[in-house]
């Protein structure tokens, strides 16, 4: 569950156990200090991710710690909270804050978990399965991908009872993963399994900014966090890394 860097290296420390089947998102708070996953099973579960000071202060000072001691035990690390309430597999999960988290599920809802309180605080229902989603903190919008082939722009924040801002079509086949870009508040990137990864402005649904190419299968994953470039990982066993523009 946590990798820790000693000097050149990255040794295998701790080891989550909790999930009944497949674990199928993970993600991490700000901070680093809470992992959410989600998987087969539809739990929701949170792990403590922080490391002890003494050892954290070891690795930046270049000196062994009693980890280096025992570089061949791995602990085993169970979850601090196990939340219900999906219905069927998280596909998805993303932290909104320090104490809030987003998961996503084929039961046709995206649901914000409150992990302090230990309860749902609120629950967004779509007419299909949901594969994917992600949160921006820079326009405090979500973006989901799901089986229908669609992309859907959402604001947690709406009382109009409109949630659904946006839907944005261009993909022939299940959207499998969506990421915002991380220092523009406009731009999101979403994979298929049409092979393709697009790029998007959410003020423009009709046709996205760019259809990025180079997998001969299924995209599975995709990531924004770098400025510079974007990510996606396929059936085919690629890595596709693409650079872009600089941004305004």
């Amino acid at each position: 569950m946590e990798f820790n860097r000693l000097r050149s290296k990255f040794i295998r420390t701790h080891v989550g156990q909790g999930h009944e089947e497949s674990v199928l998102c993970v993600s991490s708070n700000a901070g680093g200090s809470r992992l959410a996953t989600g998987g087969l099973d539809s739990y929701l579960k949170i792990w403590n991710a922080d490391s002890p000071k003494d050892v954290a202060k070891d690795w930046a000072e270049g000196q062994p710690s009693r980890l280096a001691k025992t570089t061949d035990s791995v602990a085993t690390i169970t979850p601090i909270v196990t939340l219900a309430g999906h219905r069927s597999r998280i596909t998805g999960t993303c932290w909104m804050n320090e104490d809030h988290v987003i998961t996503s599920s084929w039961d046709h809802t995206i649901c914000v978990w409150d992990t302090i309180l230990l309860d749902k605080v609120s629950c967004l229902s779509c007419t299909c399965s949901l594969t994917a989603v992600s949160y921006s903190p820079l326009n405090q919008l979500l973006i989901s991908g799901s089986t229908d082939d669609h992309v859907r722009l959402w604001d947690p924040r709406s009382h109009e009872g409109k949630m659904v801002r946006s839907i944005f079509v261009g993909h022939s086949k299940w959207v499998s993963a969506v990421d915002w870009s991380k220092t523009n508040e406009h731009l999101f990137i979403s994979a298929s399994y049409d092979a393709l990864m697009k790029l998007w402005d959410f003020r423009s649904t009709k046709v996205p900014l760019y259809d990025l190419s180079g997998h001969s299968d299924r995209i599975l994953c995709c990531d924004f966090s770098s400025p510079s470039f974007m990510l996606s990982g396929g059936v085919d066993g690629k890595v596709n890394v693409y650079r872009t523009t600089k941004q305004s």
